[in-house]
């Protein structure tokens, strides 16, 4: 058997290998139309694509608008490290704060880093 183990992540993450829904996403909480039903967050693109959060906790609104912010965070971080790779001086070590941008692109593009 002659496996081949995926590169770790040493450059740039590139945004092709997961496309997500375009933004903006919005976070709304919304009250169901049955009559004893709980009200519950709702993050989509108005008019598209909705994901229903709510884990009956103290955290569902606060997940509900970070991941509401996922694309706008993640265009922010792949504008980060892309500056951070232009200011990187030639055979410098990668600081650990680039190495963890770099995960958390592959990470949200589903990539293994």
């Amino acid at each position: 058997m002659n496996e081949q183990m995926p590169p770790a992540v040493t450059g740039p993450v590139e945004p092709t290998v997961m496309q997500h829904t375009p933004g903006p996403w919005v976070a709304d909480k919304v009250t169901p139309m049955i009559l004893d039903g709980e009200p519950y967050w709702r993050v989509g693109v108005v008019g598209g694509t909705c994901l229903y959060v709510g884990c009956g906790d103290e955290h569902e609104e606060a997940d509900a608008h970070l991941i509401a912010a996922a694309p706008d965070l993640l265009s922010a971080l792949r504008d980060l490290e892309a500056m951070a790779e232009r200011y990187r001086q030639p055979g410098a070590p990668i600081p650990d704060a680039q190495k963890k941008a770099r995960a958390a692109i592959a990470k949200a593009v589903g990539r293994a880093a």
